[in-house]
């Protein structure tokens, strides 16, 4: 573990805690020993952990975990919702104001950079997009394809365009949705100052362990997954019927699961590949973590559990 970057007085009444690391680092288990610590109540900073659809295959606390300590925006929205960086930014203002109206210390504890990095620094002030809209946009995507909709994309907003491939189409969307919304490209609204951030200054705990032993760690998780019941989890989910670009769709393990479903992978195969994805994953995490994200404190082995709270206190509230 490293020293604390600097001496930091953490101030119940107006700081926060944020809890970060790649998937199955332990961030969790860290989050709920801060929160014996501290008095605190943990909020959800993972973009597919707050989907009620997924609770197995997103590793999301457990019942006995939330019933132990409180626990906010985890489950908390429908699978057919789409939740953009703002909306979520727009709920953890409304958690953190009421956690403090009680006296306790907001812990957001996730590894999704785009939500880490909005409630410390904030977002552009792009207006919500037409929900018809979006859907017409998503359509026709469906129906050119990624390609062709990148060109179009270029032809009004080469800088973002630039950085894009075909494949990526949810980005792609999200820039082509803005414009026609906005009459503004993307790239521009994203050169605006940031709005949104939450107020007082955040202490940051990472997990940042081996690698190797990290991707052992995750080489048997969705295994264990398989056997909790992901398979059911993934069967009630994809009875919906949503659409292959909500982005609960697109959560490690339900591709794989559906392709197992459909026949074209075998249990082996399914549950390798959703092993590959996730360590994808925590690489894109690792990169985030280590290169753009200030760190107070550092955990450098799996977290698992550390009962004492007096060290918790001691990193916190020290000068």
């Amino acid at each position: 573990m490293n020293e604390m970057i600097a001496p930091f007085n953490f101030d119940p009444q107006h700081d926060f805690i944020m809890v970060a690391g790649p998937t199955a680092s332990g961030k969790s288990a860290l989050a709920m020993d801060i929160a014996k610590a501290v008095d605190g109540v943990i909020i959800n900073g993972d973009s597919m952990q707050i989907y009620r659809d997924l609770s197995i295959v997103t590793a999301c606390p457990s019942p006995l975990e939330k019933m132990a300590m409180p626990h906010r925006l985890y489950n908390a929205l429908d699978g057919a919702d789409v939740c953009s960086v703002g909306k979520w930014l727009g709920l953890l203002h409304q958690e953190v104001a009421a956690i403090r109206a009680y006296g306790k210390v907001p812990i957001i504890c996730g590894g999704t950079a785009l939500y880490l990095n909005a409630a410390q620094h904030g977002i552009s002030a792009i207006p919500d997009i037409d929900e018809a809209l979006h859907k017409a946009v998503i359509a026709e995507h469906r129906e050119k394809g990624g390609a062709a909709m990148l060109e179009e994309l270029a032809l009004f907003d080469g800088a973002l365009a630039a950085r894009l491939s075909p494949g990526d189409s949810q980005r792609i969307t999200r820039a082509i949705e803005v414009y026609r919304q906005t009459s503004r490209p993307l790239s521009e609204w994203q050169r605006d100052d940031p709005q949104g951030q939450l107020s007082g200054r955040a202490f940051n705990f990472t997990v940042l362990p081996d690698r190797d032993e990290l991707y052992a760690r995750i080489n048997k998780r969705f295994a264990m997954m398989w056997e909790a019941g992901a398979l059911p989890e993934v069967e009630r989910l994809l009875a919906r019927e949503l659409p292959t670009s909500a982005p609960v769709m697109k959560a490690v393990g339900v591709p794989q699961i559906a392709a197992y479903l459909a026949g074209e992978m075998t249990d082996e195969e399914a549950i390798a590949d959703a092993a590959m994805q996730s360590r994808r994953y925590a690489k894109r995490q690792f990169t985030f973590f280590r290169n753009n994200f200030i760190t107070n404190y550092e955990f450098q082995e799996l977290y698992s559990t550390r009962d004492d709270l007096e060290f918790f206190s001691k990193i916190l509230f020290s000068a």
